[in-house]
């Protein structure tokens, strides 16, 4: 299934600035929250800069009521990382 993507969501989270959020804590709480559906986002960036995909492109995402049939999500741990950002940017508009 090809989905045509038109938007993307670049969202900061709420975690304490001082107290690090793992991909593995973003997927047991999704998990949790989402009645075991996986992390929403499509990507996930930890405060060292490190990029994880969290959710196939392919699938919708849960992030974005109301937009996530046509979006992708980022999740940035502190402000924006922009080199990853530029990246995933790339790599989404490259095909």
């Amino acid at each position: 299934m090809s989905r045509i993507i038109t938007l993307i969501v670049v969202h900061c989270s709420a975690s304490r600035c001082n107290q690090r959020y793992t991909v593995e804590m973003l997927r047991k709480d999704h998990n949790a929250r989402f009645h075991n559906q996986g992390v929403g986002y499509h990507y996930y960036i930890e405060r060292d800069g490190q990029l994880y995909p969290t959710r196939r492109e392919d699938q919708v995402g849960i992030h974005a009521r109301g937009y996530n049939a046509n979006s992708i999500k980022r999740l940035e741990m502190t402000s924006v990382h922009f080199q990853s950002l530029f990246y995933v940017v790339h790599i989404i508009f490259a095909f």
